[in-house]
């Protein structure tokens, strides 16, 4: 009795620390690899403590508490198949900006009521405080977006040519490494506002009604309805 105590106390212990079969199928089956390889090492790094502190529990109570091997088993494959996400998203993600791991260091100038990324030769609209149509707080759906941008390059804003960003753009200015915001400041007060999502022009490939957004509080790319709203941004 006191050594199959002993075991459930350590369960309780290692559920502290518990990475969820969800949060794996989430990140696998997410909009690709949310939150990129930190939060897929993230993951790995949990399923691999679960599974040592579980295996020392083992040992102590072999034969004792079958549900720890069991645990274990599971833990074992969650870490192979994320192993083989790890290998993946390293291999698609290699050398984008905003990566997190292996794309060239950033490099901004601030033009005035632009960015301009030094590294993919891209420029942004930077967002503002002040009530105009650039401010941070101002929301729209995803049609309205789409709108704004065109009303943008009808008023000539800094000589036009605007575009709503398609995700991987909106990837590219991320910075998963320097915690929250996860954009430079160089863009002006972006995720300040209550909503941090912002449009991209991605469509959701298994659902029409929807598109993709990036949230440059968490670091997280995900799809939201179209009829929902979000911030928005512009690059060209």
């Amino acid at each position: 009795m006191k050594k199959i105590l002993g075991c459930a106390l350590g369960l309780i212990f290692v559920s502290a620390l518990y990475v969820s079969g969800d949060e794996i199928s989430d990140f696998l089956e997410g909009p690709p690899y949310p939150g990129g390889l930190p939060v897929c090492k993230d993951l790995l790094a949990g399923c691999a403590a679960q599974r040592d502190l579980l295996q020392a529990e083992l040992d102590v109570f072999e034969g004792e508490v079958n549900a720890c091997q069991e645990t274990i088993d599971q833990l074992e494959s969650s870490i192979e198949t994320l192993q083989t996400a790890l290998s993946d998203c390293e291999a698609n993600s290699h050398g984008i900006p905003g990566d997190g791991e292996t794309g060239p260091a950033k490099n901004y100038s601030d033009t005035g009521n632009t960015v301009l990324d030094n590294v993919s030769g891209l420029e942004w609209v930077k967002k503002t405080n002040d009530g105009s149509i650039h401010d941070r707080d101002n929301g729209y759906t995803y049609l309205e977006a789409v709108q704004w941008v065109a009303d943008l390059n009808s008023s000539g804003f800094e000589g036009g040519g605007w575009e709503l960003p398609d995700r991987i753009k909106a990837m590219s200015i991320t910075q998963y490494h320097t915690g929250h915001p996860c954009i430079d400041a160089v863009f002006g007060p972006a995720t300040l506002s209550v909503a941090t999502y912002y449009w991209t022009s991605s469509p959701n490939p298994v659902n029409s009604g929807q598109a993709y957004i990036q949230d440059y509080r968490t670091c997280l790319s995900t799809t939201q309805s179209k009829s929902n709203t979000a911030r928005v941004i512009a690059v060209r």
